[in-house]
């Protein structure tokens, strides 16, 4: 009876990790900055499944993929990856809605994003000369492969930044009803060796 009771103590005590993921927007201007936007995979197990950017509370802001406009600068109809660590650009597949979105995806291959890589892009806001520090407020969501997911808003880290950093548990939280039917199935065992 003990043994059991010291397995169910440890399955429920276990440590939950936590992945760090820090995202950012720097510089002086998103419109001719290739590297404007990163995200870095600080520590952490697990693997990134996807990664969303949400500028919907700005009334002005929206990311400008309209091909009638790209060339100017660096931008064009969709965000324009550099300065990989880890990943490769066939990694990264980004997911928007029109041509003026408010919100983008970034989906990343099974297994390809995980602690130690990083990557920055460039996606346009359409407000003109736009410098990272009023992106305060941007809401981001990290999920990872296991289904756990965070998120948080970027708040001013320097004159032309801001960021955030989310930690989602790296590894799978047992659902409540889960304890709930463990200890069941040690009730009923303790209960088949009493007799």
């Amino acid at each position: 009876m003990t043994k059991y009771l010291l397995i169910v103590i440890c399955a429920i005590s276990l440590p939950i990790s936590a992945a760090t993921i820090t995202a950012d927007a720097t510089g002086p201007e998103t419109s001719n900055a290739i590297d404007f936007w990163g995200v870095s995979f600080d520590s952490g197990s697990g693997f990134v499944q996807s990664i969303t950017w949400d500028v919907s509370s700005f009334p002005n802001f929206f990311f400008d993929f309209d091909p009638a406009f790209t060339g100017a600068g660096n931008f064009g109809p969709e965000p324009l990856l550099s300065n990989l660590v880890g990943l490769q650009s066939s990694d990264i597949t980004f997911s928007f809605t029109g041509v003026a979105p408010t919100v983008i995806t970034a989906n990343f291959a099974a297994g390809s994003f995980e602690a130690g890589d990083s990557f920055r892009f460039d996606a346009d806001i359409d407000f003109g000369a736009t410098s990272g520090d009023l992106f305060a407020g941007l809401a981001f969501s990290v999920t990872l492969e296991n289904g756990n997911s965070d998120s948080g808003t970027f708040a001013v880290t320097g004159a032309q930044s801001s960021g955030v950093t989310v930690n989602p548990a790296s590894n799978v939280i047992p659902e409540p009803s889960t304890y709930i039917a463990m200890l069941f199935g040690i009730f009923a065992l303790l209960g088949l060796r009493r007799k």
